[in-house]
């Protein structure tokens, strides 16, 4: 029976040490040029596989006022006028905002480009469960069908 142990970083490299002593040589497998069969996951990937939270929110169906009264709301935009009702069927909308490893992970499997502020490879892992900013509504809208998922209108969100 052969029985295999995993060895930790420090296990692996005190016997790299003990075999060097010894004056084994080894080959530099990292010049050639095909690459090793086996490597570490590299800092992308290991984003890629962070957990995240998750869920979606029932909305019921309902009605609301849409928009801005102007005698309430003296800094409402011409855009949020008039205000008025507004019927919505019930929806989900996720609890939560799509993070940056969530859009990442869309990039990886569909090859769409990156967003243009990940100009570090993507981006720093501190950045990872941060929302993704500066994406187009297509590119919004891409991520969206790639989940199954849609946008919400304007009068959803």
């Amino acid at each position: 029976m052969i029985r295999t142990v995993k060895l930790g970083i420090t296990a692996a490299a005190a016997l790299w040490m003990i075999l060097q002593s010894a004056g084994l040589s080894f080959a530099n497998h990292e010049s050639s040029a095909q690459p090793p069969l086996w490597t570490p996951l590299d800092e992308v990937e290991q984003m890629a596989v962070l957990e995240v939270p998750g869920g979606m929110v029932n909305i019921p169906a309902g009605e609301f006022l849409m928009g801005s009264d102007p005698h309430k709301d003296r800094a409402a935009g011409p855009q949020e006028f008039p205000q008025h009702p507004v019927f919505v069927d019930a929806f989900e909308i996720d609890r939560y905002e799509v993070l940056n490893v969530e859009y990442l992970r869309y990039v990886l499997a569909t090859g769409a480009d990156w967003p243009q502020f990940w100009r570090a490879k993507p981006f720093p892992y501190k950045m990872a469960t941060h929302p993704v900013i500066n994406v187009s509504w297509e590119e919004a809208d891409a991520y969206c069908r790639w989940t199954g998922k849609r946008l919400p209108t304007e009068a959803e969100w």
